[in-house]
C-alpha cells in the first residue's frame, strides 16, 4: 500500500503566529488542559527539547521564560480541515492522524496524473507553502511518516527498500509512544528506533504491554494498518452575536433556544433529527470556548433539545464574557420514533446498537469495543490465539 504523508511542523504554534505575528521570533509554549493535567501541546520551532504531552512543569523547567498561550483547539481543527478538504482533491482516501498530520492513499492514483511525478506536484500544490509541509512517501503510514520528517519545507523524499536501515537513526520520539513511554524507554537506554528494532518482541510487550509488539514492527518497518477515510457529516450551524460580551446564564440559554428554533426551521431539517451539537463562542482575551452535546435520544424540535443546553451552562460555563455563540447540529438521522420488539434477546441487540452510537457521538469516533473471536486456539503463543475484531451484529 502506497502512502503519501502531508507534515505541518508546530502547526499550532503557526496558527497563534498568523494571528499574532509578535509571537513569530519568540519561544512559545502551547497549554492544553487533558484530565485537569496541563501539558504542552505544542511549542515554537526554537524549542526542540520539549516533546508534546510534556507535563507543564517540566516544560517551564527547561525554559522558564518562555511565553505561554491557552490552545484555540477549535481554530486549529478549523483550519487544518480546510486543509484536509484540499487533501480530499487529490486523493480520496485522506486519514487524519492528528492537527499537521494527514495521510493519503495513493495506490491507483498515478495514471490519472501523468505518473508519480505529476501526483507528487499536485499534492504539494494542494497545501498553502508559507505553512511549510513537508511530504512523504512509503510503503505504509509510518514509512511515509519518517520519510515526510526527512525532506525540507515544500519538498518530499520516497523512502527506500531498506526500511529497517532508514528507520534506525531516527530518535525515539518519532514513534507513537506516549510521554510516559518514551521516558520508560529511554530509562532502559533506547534512544533510537535501531534500538527498539535490536529487541525481542516480547522484551517489548514487556515494557509497554500491548503496543509493545506494534512498536517493534514499526522500527523494523513494518506497518500494515489500513488508512480510514475522514466521514463526511451533514452539519448545519448558525450564529448570534451580542451587543456586549455576556456571562449570563439566562441570555446564553435563550440564545442557544433562539439558534435551536432558527436551524430546525430550516427545510433540510424538516422531517430530521439529531443525535448532538456543537456550541461554540468567542470569549473576551481567551481561547475560543467550545463543548459537544449529545442527546441521550434523537431530538427534532428546540424545546427538547434545552434541558440539555440548560446542563451544559450549568455544569460547564464559559470561562469569560461570551462575545458571540454558535450553534452546529450534528449526527444528523431520520428517525423519528422505534417500536422495540417483543423478543427479549433482539430488544437486548437493540439496546447495545444504540449504547455503541451514542458512544460513538459523545468520543467523535468509533468507540474502542471489541470482541474476542477465536483464530489459533491450539497456538503456544497466547497473542495467537484470539483476535480483537469490532462488533458485528446480525
Amino acid at each position: 500500500m502506497l502512502v503519501a504523508c502531508v507534515l505541518i511542523d508546530h502547526f499550532p504554534f503557526r496558527m497563534e503566529a498568523r494571528r499574532d505575528p509578535f509571537l513569530a521570533h519568540e519561544d512559545v509554549i502551547i497549554i492544553q488542559e487533558v484530565q485537569r493535567k496541563r501539558l504542552v501541546l505544542d511549542t515554537s520551532p526554537t524549542i526542540t527539547d520539549i516533546p508534546a504531552g510534556t507535563p507543564l512543569q517540566q516544560a517551564l523547567s527547561r525554559h522558564p521564560v518562555a511565553l505561554q498561550r491557552e490552545a484555540d483547539v477549535a481554530l486549529y481543527r478549523r483550519q487544518f480541515d480546510e486543509v484536509l478538504t484540499q487533501l480530499e482533491q487529490v486523493s480520496p482516501i485522506v486519514q487524519e492522524a492528528h492537527r499537521g498530520c494527514a495521510y493519503l492513499g495513493l495506490d491507483g492514483l498515478e495514471d490519472m496524473y501523468g505518473g508519480r511525478a505529476g501526483l507528487l506536484t499536485a499534492l504539494e500544490r494542494a497545501v498553502p507553502p508559507d505553512l511549510g509541509p513537508r511530504f512523504g512517501v512509503g510503503p505504509g503510514m509510518f514509512p511515509a511518516y519518517a520519510a515526510a520528517l526527512s525532506a525540507k519545507p515544500g519538498h518530499c523524499v520516497i523512502a527506500p527498500a531498506d526500511l529497517q536501515g532508514f528507520l534506525g537513526d531516527f530518535p525515539l520520539e518519532v514513534l507513537p509512544l506516549s510521554w510516559e513511554q518514551r521516558t520508560s524507554l529511554r530509562r532502559l537506554g533506547l534512544t533510537h528506533v535501531k534500538d527498539i528494532a535490536r529487541q525481542r518482541v516480547g522484551s517489548m510487550q514487556a515494557s509497554l504491554g500491548a503496543d509493545g509488539r506494534r512498536i517493534w514492527e514499526l522500527a523494523r518497518g513494518a506497518d500494515r494498518r489500513p488508512l480510514t477515510p475522514r466521514r463526511q457529516e451533514l452539519e448545519c450551524s448558525a450564529t448570534m452575536a451580542f451587543p456586549s460580551a455576556t456571562v449570563a446564564h439566562d441570555t446564553l440559554l435563550l440564545a442557544l433556544q433562539a439558534l435551536a428554533a432558527q436551524l430546525f426551521a430550516r427545510p433540510d431539517l424538516r422531517g430530521r433529527f439529531v443525535r448532538s451539537a456543537l456550541v461554540s463562542g468567542t470569549i473576551v482575551r481567551r481561547p475560543a470556548w467550545e463543548r459537544r452535546v449529545a442527546f441521550k435520544e434523537p431530538v427534532g424540535d428546540p424545546g427538547r433539545a434545552l434541558p440539555a443546553f440548560k446542563n451544559l451552562l450549568s455544569l460547564r460555563p464559559p470561562p469569560g464574557p461570551v462575545e458571540d455563540l454558535t450553534l452546529t447540529l450534528t449526527g444528523m438521522t431520520g428517525e423519528a420514533a422505534r417500536q422495540g420488539s417483543l423478543l427479549p434477546d433482539v430488544r437486548r441487540l437493540d439496546q447495545l446498537k444504540e449504547a455503541l452510537r451514542q458512544l460513538e457521538v459523545i468520543l467523535g469516533k468509533r468507540p474502542p469495543i471489541y470482541q474476542l473471536k477465536d483464530v489459533q486456539p491450539w497456538s503456544r503463543i497466547p497473542e495467537e490465539r484470539r483476535i480483537l475484531l469490532p462488533p458485528t451484529f446480525p
